[in-house]
């Protein structure tokens, strides 16, 4: 029977593999945190619509760039674990609440991404069907997703 107290250890032959997702979740962090911070500055300040869409697209480039920044923001627990060892005491996902929470956050936000951007798809479908069309001109058009 098979004791749950101890820790299975995987085999060393995937050490390669945790230290290519750290750097590329470190590297996802590293540019991501930027882009998303100057296009999230763009679209709240500067961005302009030809068709008088401003708001409604201005609004949705913005709740993805929020978005983009949570997903990066979420990164950080998993290149901490890649980078102390999962089995480190010193972990976040030692902590059972912590790694709940996370785990729901994590899903949330993805789906959200996938929302979103699938809101953008068919906003630009309508915008060539209907190229006159004003679409939710109102600055509450990003609460959609979250409704």
């Amino acid at each position: 029977m098979l004791n749950t107290t101890e820790v299975i250890v995987p085999p060393s032959n995937w050490e390669p593999l945790d230290i290519a997702i750290l750097v590329f979740f470190s590297l996802c962090l590293l540019f991501g945190l930027p882009a998303n911070l100057s296009s999230l500055h763009f679209f709240r300040t500067t961005y302009r619509s030809a068709r008088g869409n401003r708001a409604y697209f201005g609004n949705i480039y913005t709740v993805i760039s929020l978005t983009d920044l949570l997903i990066c923001a979420l990164l950080v627990p998993m290149i901490q674990a890649l980078a102390v060892g999962k089995y480190s005491e010193h972990a976040f996902f030692r902590n059972s609440t912590f790694c709940k929470g996370w785990f729901v956050s994590w899903s949330i936000v993805q789906m959200l991404a996938v929302l979103l951007v699938a809101m953008l798809c068919i906003s630009r479908l309508v915008l060539l069907v209907w190229p006159f069309h004003k679409l939710l001109p109102t600055p509450y058009s990003a609460l959609i997703p979250l409704l």
